[in-house]
C-alpha cells in the first residue's frame, strides 16, 4: 500500500500561478547559491572579501532515488536508474541477483530484448573516497500481456493468464493491478489494503499513521497546512467541511482534495438551492472572494446575506439562471451575464479594475436591485436589459460601454452614470428605457443612442462623426454636449413627449446638428450652436423650441416645421444662416428672431405672434417663397436688406409692423404689406415687380419703381392711412397706385406716374395732404377723392387721364394742369379747389359728363378742349374763366355758373356738320354772358357747309357784348356773324371750293393708290396722261363724292409712266 500526494498548481488563479512561479525562482536561486567549488570552501564579507578557504569534506554517498520495479514484455527494454545526493567522485557497479553485470557503470542500466533469462532482481553499488552504498533490489518481471501483471504472479493467483487488470476477482473493491502492485492476495476478500489519495490545492497534508495502503476499518488524521499566501478552505472528495484537522475511517479506496487558495467554482445542483450549501458547488466549497463562479444552469441560487466573488458566470445560452440575493453581491473580477436574472433587495457590484460582460443572446432581467458600476461593464449582448424596480448606477471613474443595437427597458427604473458611458462597436440603435441621469461623460463613438425616456445631463456628452445621439423622453441639461462634425443629436418625439430643457451649465459644442424633430425644447440658458434644425421626419407634431433665453446661430439653421416660443430671442450670428425651407406645414414664432447673417425663406407661411423680428445692419433676409407671415402684436425692423427674389408669387406680411430702416430690395414677384409699413430707408422694385402696402404707415424714405414695377397702397375703409413725410421719394418710371386707399402727401413730391384706381371694388381711394404733388408723365384717375391743401400738378408733357368709371370722382385739393388732361370718365365732385389749366396746357374733355363745385373755379390759360364725344359737358357750380382758348371740337359745353373771357381769350368751334352738339361744338352759359376776346370757326372731318346754313356757338340766358374778333376758313367760305340777344350765329354767306392736294401715290400691290384732300359732298375726277400733252389727259374709270377729308381712288400699274391730275365737278 502506498500514499499518493499531488499539488494541483494548474487549478489555482491567475495571480496564485504568478506566485507559485516566484517560488520556483527563488527554489532556483536557491540551487545555483548551493553550487560551490567540488574540492573548497570560501568564506566571504559583506563587502565581498575573502575571509577563509578550507578543504572541502567528502560524505560517503547518498541515495535519494531508488531502482523501480519494471514489468514489460518479452522483448521489450527495461530501464533502471538510481539518483545520488552528490555525484562528485561517485563510480556505479550494477548487480544481477548480487552478481556484477560487466560494463554496467553508470546511474542507468538498460536491458534491451528482455527474456525470461532476465527476470530477477537488480541494484547498483555507489562508492567515493569516503564509502559506499548499495541500493535496495528492484525486480524485473515479464508480462506477456501488457496488462501491468507479471505472468508469474497471474498464474500463482488465478492459475491463468486470463484476468483483467482492471477487475476486482474477490470483490473486495480493489483491482487486480493494485492488489499486485499492494503486494496482496486478488484471491482473499481479508487481504485487501485500501489507498488514501491525497489531492492538494494550494495546500500540504499531513496523515497519522502515514502509510502506502490501509487495512479496513483503519482511522486516519488529517491535517492541511496552507501554502502561503493561500489560506485553507475546506475538504473535498471523500470528506466534506472546513474542520482543520479532521480524521477518516479508511473502509475502502478514499480520495481527498484539500483546498487552499482560489478556484473556479461550477454550480452542480440541479434543482435550486442555497448559495451558502457548499454541497451545491463543484469543488464542495461556498465561494469565497478569491473564486470564480459559475451558475450555467436553469436554476435559482438563492442567498440571505451578501456574498463576494473573484468572478461569476451568470446563465448560458438557453439555460437562464436566476440569482436572488437579498444582500450586496460583489464582483472583484472578470464576470459574464449571458442569461437569467438577478432579483432581490441589494446590490450587484462590480469592483474597480472588475468586468463585468453582458454577453446575452436573449433578455436578462434586473429586478428590485441596483446595479453598481465602480470597474467596467460591457454590454455585447445582441439582446435587451430589462429592469424592474431597479437602479444601474455607472459610479465616477468606472466605464460602461455599450456595443450592441439592444434596449434597456424598465419599470420604476433609471440609470445613473457618473463615470463614462460609451457606446461604440454596434453601427445600430441602443435604446435607453428608462430615465438615464448622466453626472459623468457620455461617449457615442458609432451609431445611434435612443434615450427613449427621461434623459437629464449634468455632466458631458460627446457624439461622434457619423453618431447620433436621439432624445425621445424629455429630459433636462446643465451639462455640455459636443457633437462633431458629421454627428446628430436629435430632440424627438410628439404631443405627448415632456419637453427638454436646457438650462444653465448646458452648451451645444461642435460642428454636428442639433435637431429638434417632433419636440418640445426649453432654451432656458443663452447658447450658441453652430447648426441647428426645426423639421418633422414622420410627421405627427412640430418641433418646438422655446424658453426665456438666446439662442445665437453661428453657422446653419433649418426649420422646416415647428413653432420658436418663448420670451428669448433667436440669433443668426453675422455669417450664419436661417433656412425657412420648403415644408408642408405653417411654422409658428412668438420669440423674438435677430439676424445678423442671412435667412433663406422658401418654404410655407409663418404664424407670427408678439414677437419681433430683427434683420440688423448688413444682415440679409432673403424672400423667395410665395408665402405669408401672418403676425399678431408683431413686427417686423429692417436695418439691413430684405430681399424678395426667385418666387414671381406674392410674398406677405399680414398683420405685422414693417419698419424699414435699411434697404428693401424687390428683385421678382410682389412683396405685400397689410400690417403698417415704414419706410425710413430705401424700397428698391426692379422691373415687373410689386409691393402691395394694404395697412398705412410712414415713409420718410425713397421708393424706388423702374419702369413696369407697382407700388400698390391699397385697402378699404377700414385701413389706415399712408403718410408720406419729408425725405420721401417716389423714383422710377414704373407706377405708384392708390388703390382703395387714403395716401397723406405731407411733402412736396415728384412722381412719373401715379394712379388713384379701385381694382377690386370696394373702398375708392383717397389722395390728400398738405404737400404738392407732381406728375412728370402719367396720372389716372378712374376712382376716389383728391383732397388736402397741397397741389396736384401736372408737369409740361405729363398726361392726366381722368379715365371712364361709373363713380363720381371727388377733388377737395387745387389741381395745376402744366401738360395734358385728358377727361373721358364721369362726373368730379369739386369742393373748395382751384382748376388750372397752364398757358401750354390743355384740359381736354371727351365725356358727356360734369364738373359739379362748390366754393371752386376753373381757370383756363392754356387750352381746354371739348372733343369726340358729341354730349353735353357740363360745369355747375363753379365759374369757368378763360384766359386762353376754348376749344369746342364737338359737344355742348355747359356752364352753368357762369363764364368770363379776357381780351385775349378765344372761343373755336369746330363746324362738321349742321347739327349744334351733334356736328359742331357749342357753348351754352346759364345766365348772362359777357363776351370779349375772339371767336374762331373751323371746318372738319371735310364737312363743306351750303350757303345760307347757320350755326348757333354760343346761347346763353343773355348776352352782353361781343367778340372782338372773328377768325374763319375765308379761302374756303364767307361767313357772317350775328349776335342775337341770348345766342351767337354764325351764318353761311358764300362757299368756294378749295383746290384739291394730290398727295404722292403708293403702290398697292398691282395698283396704285392716289389720295387726295377733300372735302365732304363733293365729286372728284381723276385724269391721266403719259406725257402731260395737253391732248393726251383722260379720265379713270369712276368718278369719287367724298365723305371726308380725303379721297382716294386705284388705277392699275402699266409699264410706261403716267402722270395724273384731279378735276373738281360742280
Amino acid at each position: 500500500m502506498r500514499k499518493e500526494c499531488e499539488t494541483a498548481l494548474a487549478a489555482l488563479r491567475p495571480h496564485s500561478r504568478r506566485q507559485a512561479g516566484n517560488a520556483m525562482a527563488a527554489l532556483f536561486l536557491l540551487f545555483t547559491t548551493l553550487a560551490e567549488a567540488q574540492n573548497s570552501q570560501f568564506l566571504y564579507d559583506p563587502p565581498g572579501n575573502l575571509l577563509s578557504q578550507t578543504t572541502e569534506t567528502i560524505a560517503p554517498p547518498q541515495i535519494i532515488g531508488q531502482p523501480q520495479m519494471q514489468v514489460v514484455q518479452p522483448g521489450a527494454t527495461a530501464t533502471f536508474s538510481v539518483v545520488a545526493l552528490d555525484t562528485s567522485g561517485v563510480s556505479y557497479q550494477w548487480l544481477f541477483s548480487g552478481t556484477n553485470l560487466a560494463g554496467q557503470t553508470s546511474d542507468a542500466l538498460q536491458i534491451s530484448n528482455v527474456s525470461t533469462n532476465n527476470q530477477g532482481y537488480y541494484s547498483v553499488v555507489l562508492v567515493n573516497s569516503s564509502g559506499s552504498v548499495t541500493s535496495s533490489p528492484a525486480p524485473l518481471w515479464i508480462d506477456s500481456r501488457g496488462c501491468g501483471m507479471p505472468d508469474w504472479w497471474q498464474l500463482y493467483y488465478f492459475g491463468n493468464l486470463t484476468q483483467n487488470a482492471s477487475a476486482d476477482f474477490d470483490g473486495d473493491g480493489v483491482s487486480n493491478l493494485q492488489e499486485f502492485l499492494d503486494g496482496t492476495n486478488p484471491t482473499n476478500v481479508a487481504s485487501a489494503r485500501f489507498r488514501l489519495s491525497i489531492i492538494n490545492f494550494g495546500s500540504f497534508v499531513t496523515a497519522t499513521p502515514n502509510l502506502l495502503s490501509y487495512s479496513n476499518g483503519v482511522t486516519v488524521s488529517l491535517s492541511a497546512t496552507a501554502i502561503a499566501p493561500f489560506t485553507f478552505r475546506g475538504w473535498g472528495g471523500d470528506l466534506s467541511g472546513t474542520n482543520n484537522p479532521v480524521t477518516l475511517t479508511v473502509t475502502n479506496n478514499k480520495t481527498v482534495f484539500a483546498y487552499a487558495g482560489a478556484f473556479t467554482i461550477t454550480w452542480t445542483n440541479g434543482s435550486s438551492g442555497d448559495w451558502n450549501t457548499a454541497s451545491n458547488w463543484s469543488p464542495n466549497l461556498v465561494p469565497d472572494p478569491s473564486d470564480e463562479v459559475l451558475i450555467t444552469s436553469s436554476v435559482t441560487v438563492s442567498s440571505s446575506n451578501s456574498i463576494e466573488c473573484a468572478g461569476l458566470t451568470l446563465g448560458a445560452p438557453g439555460f437562464p439562471a436566476t440569482l436572488a440575493i437579498s444582500g450586496n453581491l460583489t464582483l472583484d473580477g472578470p464576470s459574464y451575464w449571458v442569461a437569467g436574472t438577478m432579483s432581490g433587495s441589494g446590490s450587484t457590484i462590480v469592483r474597480p479594475a472588475a468586468t463585468l460582460t453582458f454577453d446575452n443572446p436573449s433578455t436578462v432581467y434586473l429586478s428590485g436591485r441596483t446595479l453598481e458600476n465602480d470597474g467596467t461593464i460591457l454590454w455585447a449582448g445582441a439582446t435587451d436589459i430589462t429592469l424592474t424596480s431597479a437602479v444601474i448606477s455607472n459610479a465616477p471613474a468606472a466605464v460602461l460601454v455599450v456595443q450592441n443595437a439592444a434596449n434597456l427597458n424598465g419599470s420604476s427604473a433609471r440609470l445613473d452614470n457618473a463615470g463614462l458611458f460609451s457606446k461604440s462597436g454596434s453601427p445600430g440603435t441602443t435604446t435607453l428605457n428608462v430615465p438615464f441621469n448622466n453626472l459623468g461623460s457620455v461617449d457615442i463613438q458609432n451609431g445611434t443612442l435612443l434615450c427613449g425616456t427621461s434623459f437629464t445631463n449634468s455632466g458631458n456628452v460627446s457624439v461622434e462623426p457619423g453618431a447620433t445621439n436621439n432624445l425621445s423622453g424629455g429630459g433636462s441639461a446643465t451639462g455640455p454636449f459636443t457633437a462633431a462634425a458629421g454627428a446628430l443629436v436629435a430632440w424627438t418625439g410628439n404631443s405627448l413627449t415632456p419637453p427638454f430643457t436646457l438650462m444653465p451649465g448646458a452648451q451645444l459644442n461642435g460642428s454636428g446638428t442639433y435637431q429638434l424633430d417632433g419636440s418640445t425644447v426649453n432654451f432656458n440658458t443663452d447658447i450658441t450652436v453652430q447648426n441647428l434644425d426645426l423639421l418633422l421626419t414622420i410627421g405627427g407634431t412640430p418641433a418646438t423650441l422655446s424658453g426665456t433665453g438666446t439662442l445665437t446661430i453661428s453657422n446653419v439653421m433649418n426649420w422646416t416645421a415647428g413653432t420658436m416660443s418663448g420670451t428669448g430671442t433667436t440669433i443668426i450670428a453675422p455669417g450664419a444662416t436661417l433656412n425657412i425651407a420648403a415644408n408642408p406645414y405653417t411654422l409658428g414664432l412668438s420669440r423674438s428672431l435677430e439676424n445678423a447673417g442671412t435667412v433663406l425663406w422658401t418654404g410655407v407661411g409663418i404664424n407670427v405672434s408678439s414677437a419681433v423680428l430683427t434683420n440688423c445692419p448688413g444682415a440679409l433676409f432673403l424672400a423667395q417663397s410665395s408665402a405669408s407671415l401672418t403676425a399678431n402684436s408683431s413686427r417686423f425692423d429692417n436695418a439691413g436688406t430684405f430681399r424678395k427674389n426667385v418666387s414671381q408669387g406674392t410674398t406677405s406680411l399680414s398683420g405685422l409692423s414693417f419698419n424699414n430702416y435699411g434697404l428693401v430690395d424687390l428683385q421678382s414677384g410682389t412683396l405685400q404689406c397689410t400690417g403698417s409699413f415704414t419706410n425710413s430707408g430705401s424700397v428698391n422694385l426692379a422691373p415687373g415687380t410689386t409691393n402691395l402696402i394694404s395697412g398705412g404707415g410712414l415713409a420718410t424714405g425713397p421708393f424706388s419703381a423702374p419702369a413696369t414695377a407697382l407700388v400698390d397702397w391699397t385697402g378699404n375703409t377700414f385701413t389706415p392711412a399712408f403718410t408720406l413725410s419729408s425725405g420721401v421719394q417716389l423714383n422710377g418710371a414704373g407706377v405708384y397706385r392708390l388703390d382703395g386707399s387714403t395716401v397723406n402727401f405731407n411733402t412736396d413730391l415728384g412722381v412719373q406716374n401715379l394712379d388713384l384706381v379701385t381694382t377690386g371694388g370696394g373702398n375708392s381711394p383717397t389722395l390728400t395732404g398738405s404737400g404738392n404733388l407732381t406728375i412728370s408723365n402719367v396720372m389716372n384717375w378712374t376712382q376716389g377723392t383728391m383732397s388736402g391743401s397741397g397741389l396736384t400738378i401736372i408737369a409740361p408733357g405729363a398726361t392726366f387721364n381722368i379715365a371712364a368709371n361709373p363713380y363720381t370722382l371727388g377733388l377737395s385739393r387745387s389741381l395745376e394742369n402744366a401738360g395734358t388732361v385728358l377727361w373721358t370718365g364721369v362726373g368730379i365732385n369739386v369742393s373748395s379747389a382751384v382748376l388750372t389749366n397752364c398757358p401750354g396746357a390743355v384740359f381736354n374733355a371727351q365725356n358727356a359728363a360734369s364738373l359739379t363745385g362748390s366754393s371752386a373755379r376753373f381757370d383756363n390759360a392754356g387750352i381746354f378742349r371739348k372733343s369726340i364725344n358729341p354730349g353735353t359737358t357740363t360745369f355747375s357750380g363753379l365759374g369757368f374763366s378763360n384766359y386762353a382758348i376754348v376749344d369746342l371740337q364737338a359737344g355742348v359745353l355747359a356752364l352753368n355758373s357762369g363764364f368770363s373771357a379776357l381780351p385775349a381769350a378765344l372761343l373755336n368751334c369746330a363746324l362738321g356738320g349742321t347739327l349744334a352738339g351733334t356736328n359742331y361744338g357749342q357753348l351754352q352759359v346759364a345766365g348772362t354772358v359777357t363776351l370779349a376776346g375772339s371767336l374762331s370757326v373751323v371746318l372738319t372731318n371735310g364737312f363743306l357747309p351750303a350757303t345760307n346754313n347757320t350755326f348757333t356757338v354760343l346761347t346763353a340766358g343773355s348776352r352782353n357784348g361781343t367778340f372782338a374778333n372773328f377768325y374763319y376758313p375765308s379761302n374756303v367760305l364767307a361767313l357772317q356773324l350775328s349776335n342775337a340777344p341770348s345766342a351767337v350765329i354764325v351764318q353761311v354767306a358764300g362757299v368756294a371750293i378749295p383746290r384739291p392736294l394730290l398727295l404722292t401715290p403708293t403702290i398697292s400691290g398691282s395698283n396704285v393708290m392716289l389720295t387726295w384732300t377733300a372735302f365732304s359732298n363733293v365729286t372728284y375726277r381723276v385724269q391721266f396722261n403719259p406725257n402731260l400733252a395737253p391732248s393726251n389727259w383722260s379720265a379713270l374709270a369712276g368718278d369719287v363724292t367724298s365723305s371726308n377729308n380725303f379721297a382716294s381712288k386705284l388705277d392699275t400699274l402699266t409699264p410706261s409712266n403716267r402722270f395724273y391730275r384731279l378735276q373738281v365737278l360742280p
